[in-house]
């Protein structure tokens, strides 16, 4: 405890000014400076120049009498300490001023030098105490008006006891309004259970959050995040909840506008589905419809054609050379459209076949592939095919059996001028992220400025027209790829070696 520098005494009696100094002389020492004032007037002026460490103050004065007295000096001097000496009769008096605010009083008849040094010191400690609680409690009480969020104080009744001003303007209320009023009076109907558990909940936890919507005065939306503690009243069974409310309503209108657009957007997704699965359904009727009008005429020119040849031939020279060749054209050209019709037909099918993935063996798929362009080439080749043995992937087996009829095929085509043809199909690499294979050829490949038109339906590039096809094939191989949420490109230049490189995702979710 710090030692005393300065008492004041105000005191009109010499007696007991004379006892007071000897016995504080004694106990506080030398180093303490005392001051006497026979008058209460003669004390204030000098609590104008001067400051004390306590004030010893009797009631009853030449100039002054009663609680008056004590206001007087509180009101000079309201920081510093002050102990009542009380005579005989006024001891009622004195403990009315220690209600007003004196630290202490003693009876002069029992102001020894002990009692009375020890209630100086006690009533000096008890005010630097008390200075010292303010200062907290100013800070606190910055700390919490500051806050960015909503402080109440709930009673054991889940009343409001404390509230900051935070609290006041996010419900739009008045201050007076708020003291004594129940918490979960401030919530929406809805969310007033939920209130309740949360305060209940706090006794068995020490803390709880909840999600609530409180009432504004303006009816304005208001949702805040509610945080609450349970503090146990000393003494008691019972508890007090210090409640924190962070609003959230910015947050809680933007979900809520999220999922309305979310709805809404399930909603066209669901409208364009039907759109699109009815267009699907009138594209499929379109195709068998074209395909049969466009086929009927077809075989008809085409069986016509086949007659006249025939009974030209039972006439013997009934049709001349030039004749014969422009019927031949007929039959080619007729034999030609009922293989892009084909073509387009199985093009179409692509996108709407559903993709059924299970394990594959590309080797084994790519070899009865070669087997079946080695019997259906008339006259024999000789190519030399390398297939890499031991290639697995995940895929639909009618897709990916197409995927490599369209490949090898057209690198089969594609050599069919080129000495010592060979064609391979392989594993061009294999990461993390995707396995990629490639279908390779030495045949007379293209300018790689056209590369773009490769996969285009009936685009056909200059170094492959002096060869027959529909220029569906490799559209049908990109189609394929893509359903299986792949990708594919090609690497060549004329005359050389020719690349189709392609992989086999995941499959692409369409609606």
């Amino acid at each position: 405890m710090n030692e005393l520098s300065s008492v004041l005494l105000i005191e009109d009696n010499p007696g007991d000014i004379r006892l007071v100094q000897e016995h504080l002389g004694e106990r506080l020492g030398a180093q303490c400076r005392f001051h006497a004032a026979d008058t209460l007037h003669d004390g204030l002026q000098w609590l104008d120049t001067q400051t004390a460490d306590v004030i010893l103050l009797d009631l009853t004065l030449p100039d002054s009498e009663g609680l008056a007295t004590y206001l007087k000096v509180l009101e000079r001097a309201p920081r510093t300490p002050v102990v009542i000496l009380s005579g005989h009769d006024d001891e009622e008096l004195a403990r009315d001023a220690v209600r007003a605010g004196a630290q202490d009083y003693l009876t002069k008849r029992d102001a020894d030098g002990v009692s009375l040094a020890r209630t100086v010191r006690h009533a000096v400690e008890r005010r630097r105490c008390e200075h010292a609680l303010r200062e907290s409690e100013a800070r606190f009480r910055g700390i919490v008006e500051t806050a960015e969020e909503g402080i109440l104080q709930l009673d054991a009744q889940g009343c409001i006891r404390f509230f900051n001003t935070r609290m006041a303007r996010m419900l739009g209320l008045p201050a007076h309004t708020l003291l004594g009023r129940s918490f979960v009076e401030l919530v929406q109907d809805d969310y007033r259970a939920l209130a309740r558990h949360l305060l209940d909940s706090t006794v068995p936890s020490g803390r709880g959050t909840a999600e609530l919507r409180l009432v504004r005065r303006d009816d304005a939306p208001l949702w805040a995040m509610v945080a609450a503690g349970a503090i146990r009243i000393p003494g008691s069974e019972l508890y007090e909840r210090v409640v924190m409310l962070t609003d959230i309503t910015g947050r809680v209108l933007a979900e809520q506008e999220l999922v309305g657009i979310a709805r809404e957007l399930e909603q066209r997704v669901a409208q364009r589905t039907a759109q699109l699965e009815a267009a699907n359904a009138e594209l499929a009727m379109f195709n068998t419809s074209i395909a049969h009008d466009l086929r009927t005429p077809l075989n008809t020119v085409l069986g016509f054609a086949t007659l006249l040849e025939r009974d030209a031939g039972d006439a013997g020279d009934a049709l001349s050379v030039a004749q014969r060749k422009q019927l031949h054209l007929i039959q080619n050209g007729a034999r030609d459209m009922n293989k892009l019709i084909g073509g387009l037909l199985a093009l179409s099918g692509i996108g709407r076949s559903e993709v059924k993935r299970q394990p594959l063996d590309l080797s084994a798929l790519a070899t009865s592939v070669i087997d079946q362009l080695r019997q259906q080439t008339e006259p024999p080749r000789t190519v030399e095919v390398v297939i890499e043995p031991g290639l697995q992937a995940h895929g639909d087996p009618v897709l990916v059996k197409s995927l490599l009829d369209n490949l090898l095929g057209n690198a089969w085509k594609y050599t069919a001028r080129t000495n010592l043809a060979w064609l391979r199909f392989g594993l061009a690499r294999r990461t993390t992220d995707e396995t990629v294979y490639v279908v390779q050829d030495n045949g007379v490949g293209f300018d790689m400025r056209s590369a773009n038109k490769l996969f285009t339906p009936f685009e056909r590039l200059e170094s492959g027209k002096a060869f027959a096809g529909t220029g569906i094939g490799l559209a049908s191989a990109r189609r394929i790829v893509e359903r299986h949420g792949g990708r594919i490109w090609a690497q060549s230049s004329p005359g050389d070696r020719t690349g189709f490189f392609f992989t086999l995702g995941a499959p692409i979710v369409r609606p």
